[in-house]
């Protein structure tokens, strides 16, 4: 895979960060007297590296991999589950900033560091070795998940742990990122917006974050407050200046983003067509914002999309409408049904529960679709 990280500006940024924030948190929570506290001396040498590991999964299933980034700028995967990219892999990025990510370790304090700390509950175990010279440190657990940021947004894990972000779809994306896969273009106002925060949402913007900046997949930070049950964020994106009709590299819009999303509401959709996001745009596949809430979104919310004009006689790519999809996930529900009967298992009243309050929804919808 080709380099995409054109400029060291990312390092030196990281470099100060981590000798700044992260330093001063992480020494005054974890240094302990009793480890090794001399620098290591001497220039970055070529063979020098930061590596992570995490070795074992957790209940959102994990990532576990190690990475490692030499001073000569080569990046050695080695993918083991959870992840895209399975078994070895390189890249090569750029070596001056390569250096200043390993030098960034030695000027935070990464030496005083405990050799055991906490990663945290419902986490994966994770260690972070840095070699400088003669001298080698690994410690277990992380004192700020920005060690983890730092090392993966240099060396581009999101592309091994995720895939290719240029072909991400709303439909099976989280609209976010995280400290073990930082995504590419991924901006601090996306993260805000993506978790609802409306404090961290305007502070990004009054500090000039561009509300229409689109990520290495094309989403926007609209797209990623789609995602929450937060109208204020939503409403302070818009009135900022957010374009509701912006699409992503597959042609996907803010109002197909809330769509395919579980947090879908009438009061989103309402706001995202008063801003004037188009109910009835179609993606690259042909697939509507219809298409996408109808085999999950409740029959009132297709009602309140029926009646602000979605189309029910789109067609996708493959010739097929939103009814088609309420009939496909009519047919998985009847089969699963069908499966639970001949199981002996002890929740099964309560997932054939499930699956009829499944089916009566989907009934529902289509006989919605169905109206003239």
């Amino acid at each position: 895979m080709s380099v995409r990280l054109k400029h060291v500006s990312f390092a030196i940024a990281a470099a100060s960060l981590l000798s700044g924030c992260w330093a001063q948190q992480a020494l005054g929570q974890w240094g302990c007297s009793g480890e090794q506290s001399v620098l290591p001396n001497g220039e970055i040498a070529p063979s020098d590296f930061v590596e992570l590991k995490s070795t074992s999964s957790c209940m959102d299933p994990c990532p576990v991999y190690s990475v490692r980034v030499r001073a000569d700028g080569t990046v050695t995967w080695d993918g083991q589950s959870g992840v895209q990219t399975k078994g070895p892999a390189t890249r090569q990025v750029s070596a001056e900033a390569a250096r200043a990510l390993i030098e960034s370790y030695r000027a935070a304090g990464f030496w005083h560091l405990c050799q055991g700390v906490s990663g945290g509950e419902d986490g994966p175990e994770v260690s972070t070795t840095v070699h400088i010279g003669n001298s080698e440190k690994s410690i277990n657990g992380t004192p700020d998940w920005k060690i983890y940021r730092s090392v993966g947004a240099l060396a581009e894990t999101y592309y091994w742990i995720r895939g290719d972000p240029q072909l991400e779809s709303v439909s099976n994306s989280r609209l976010s990122d995280n400290d073990f896969a930082p995504k590419p273009g991924f901006t601090d106002l996306m993260r805000a917006a993506s978790r609802g925060d409306v404090s961290g949402i305007e502070r990004e913007l009054m500090a000039g974050a561009k509300v229409n900046a689109q990520d290495s997949s094309g989403f926007t930070a609209l797209m990623c407050a789609t995602r929450t049950r937060n109208r204020e964020a939503l409403t302070i994106l818009l009135q900022a200046g957010a374009d509701a009709n912006l699409r992503s590299n597959l042609g996907q819009t803010a109002i197909m983003a809330a769509s395919a999303g579980s947090a879908l509401s009438e009061e989103a959709l309402g706001m995202l067509i008063a801003a004037g996001g188009d109910l009835n745009a179609q993606d690259r596949d042909g697939v509507s914002a219809l298409m996408l809430a109808a085999p999950h979104a409740e029959p009132a919310l297709i009602s309140f999309m029926l009646k602000a004009g979605a189309r029910r006689d789109a067609l996708d790519a493959a010739g097929h409408t939103a009814l088609d999809r309420v009939a496909s996930a009519l047919w998985s529900v009847e089969s699963e049904s069908e499966a639970v009967k001949n199981l002996n298992i002890g929740n099964k009243a309560q997932r054939q529960a499930g699956l009829e309050t499944r089916r009566s929804r989907l009934q529902q919808v289509r006989a919605l679709l169905l109206q003239q």
